[in-house]
């Protein structure tokens, strides 16, 4: 069984976090696998209660880039990169004739002052429900999709 463990997988799995009980809500029985201890705090049930989760926001991602009127410039606009050499922001802009978008993320968790020289015109998407049309400062791991005024 030594040579199972070594070689197998299952030691860098744990099991679906489902629910904040028992082995996650992963099994009633006795789980061979162990469960993170954030599973209560961070699981399924948690995050469709939670209208902010990443669970939501992905949904709105999705839609945003099958179903929107941006879904053209998403897929086939032009792309430009912006603060190349920025190790905490990844700021870029997709472009068509119709709109142009920037998208900005902070991969830190730490908050980052960035400069924005395009005149915004809507906040289309964002993982925090009070960001601000002139947005000065990102919080940690806070990435939202503006509209800018071509």
């Amino acid at each position: 069984m030594e040579g199972v463990y070594k070689m197998g997988r299952d030691n860098a799995r744990t099991p679906m976090h489902w629910d904040d009980k028992q082995y996650a809500g992963f099994t009633e029985g006795i789980s061979w696998l162990k469960v993170n201890p954030n599973y209560k705090k961070i699981n399924v049930k948690a995050a469709l209660e939670n209208k902010n989760s990443i669970f939501y926001t992905y949904q709105k991602l999705i839609e945003l880039r099958k179903t929107s009127i941006y879904s053209d410039t998403i897929i086939y606009g032009d792309y430009k990169l912006l603060l190349e050499n920025d190790e905490y922001v990844f700021m870029y802009k997709r472009f068509d004739n119709d709109y142009e978008l920037l998208v900005i993320g902070n991969f830190t968790d730490k908050e980052v002052k960035i400069n924005i020289n395009d005149n915004i015109q809507k906040l289309i998407l964002t993982n925090y429900p009070d960001t601000s049309l002139n947005l000065k400062l990102l919080r940690p791991y806070e990435s939202c999709v503006f509209q800018v005024n071509k």
